[in-house]
């Protein structure tokens, strides 16, 4: 698949098997960004990948927010239920079994941080993982 748009709406999409989680394939503006949520940010492009008929192989960040920096002891315990590698809430399990068309190959790979992540200058609590497609 060459259209980033298309596959970027469809990890949102598989996202959205999340109960109570609002979902968007682009970064927000700063009034709709309400925790918890999640976002899909292109993160590499791999131009000239060598598969048979593959042109292009793309990793996307999923950005999980769920709330203000404030009680992060309770903001920990909201995010391990989304980092669980299967559940009612994980992000690995609703992006592994999303519907796809027109990719052969997507993956929730990794989980690359955890924290305090700053946006419109706002400071939020959560994680980002990497998603592998081709």
């Amino acid at each position: 698949m060459n259209n980033l748009s298309e596959l970027r709406q469809q990890i949102a999409t598989s996202l959205t098997s999340i109960e109570g989680l609002s979902v968007s394939a682009y970064l927000p503006v700063a009034s709709e960004i309400l925790p918890p949520c999640a976002f899909v940010l292109p993160k590499t492009i791999q131009y000239g990948f060598t598969l048979p008929r593959l042109n292009q192989r793309s990793y996307f960040n999923v950005q999980l927010l769920i709330s203000r920096a404030k009680d992060l002891q309770e903001s920990q315990s909201d995010i391990d239920e989304y980092l669980s590698v299967q559940g009612s809430k994980s992000i690995a399990q609703a992006i592994n079994t999303g519907n796809y068309t027109n990719i052969s190959h997507v993956h929730c790979e990794t989980l690359d941080q955890y924290g305090g992540f700053n946006y419109y200058e706002t400071i939020y609590w959560g994680a980002l993982f990497t998603v592998d497609t081709y």
